[in-house]
């Protein structure tokens, strides 16, 4: 079975078993749009994309050095490496960060949560692919990178929508955004990742 076909299937399966979407954002432009033409004042500000796994950008604990949540890639390649060195799972959270309500009710209530990553980051290397609001907060490359993932992925324009993938990135199952918390949230993608070799 091909993998994205495996994918539909698990869609179908879950769907059926209950495990479907309980919400998501749809972007009224496509995912994808061709990049606006940037101003002086927001080339100035546009922020450099760091080589290394994104800090957690929820809460955090006492110590500001140190992040509560999970560690965000940004960079694909070095999501992949991770996930083959440490032989874990992706998963990719395609994510409208600062404008989605439910990617932002996610990441809040349990991606952030140390519960969740304390646990999830046993099983999995987080990789996240972000349309924000304003797309010259991401440098050219993490742009053009997200844009060639959300094809390679065939990636529908409802946010979040992540991919459950194995360490080379073949997906093998979807998640959606479920109003659970992070304990129940990971039983959730633990259950999805039951079916990885089926």
């Amino acid at each position: 079975m091909e993998p994205l076909a495996a994918v539909r299937w698990m869609m179908l399966f879950f769907g059926a078993a209950g495990l479907t979407v309980a919400g998501g954002c749809k972007r009224q432009s496509p995912a994808n749009p061709a990049p606006p033409v940037p101003s002086a004042s927001t080339q100035s500000n546009q922020q450099s994309e760091t080589s290394k796994p994104l800090e957690n950008h929820g809460s955090h604990s006492d110590s500001p050095d140190v992040p509560s949540g999970v560690r965000w890639y940004t960079n694909f390649q070095e999501a992949l490496a991770a996930a083959q060195k440490e032989n874990k799972d992706l998963l990719i959270n395609f994510s409208g960060s600062d404008w989605c309500i439910f990617c932002i009710r996610l990441e809040k209530d349990v991606f952030a949560q140390e519960v969740f990553a304390r646990e999830a980051e046993k099983y999995f290397v987080f990789m996240l692919v972000d349309f924000p609001n304003d797309p010259f907060k991401q440098s050219e490359e993490i742009r053009k990178q997200n844009q060639q993932l959300a094809r390679r992925y065939r990636f529908r324009n409802l946010f979040p929508t992540l991919y459950l993938a194995k360490p080379d990135g073949t997906p093998y199952a979807m998640a959606e955004y479920q109003q659970l918390g992070p304990t129940e949230y990971l039983d959730y993608l633990l259950k999805i990742r039951r079916y990885r070799d089926r």
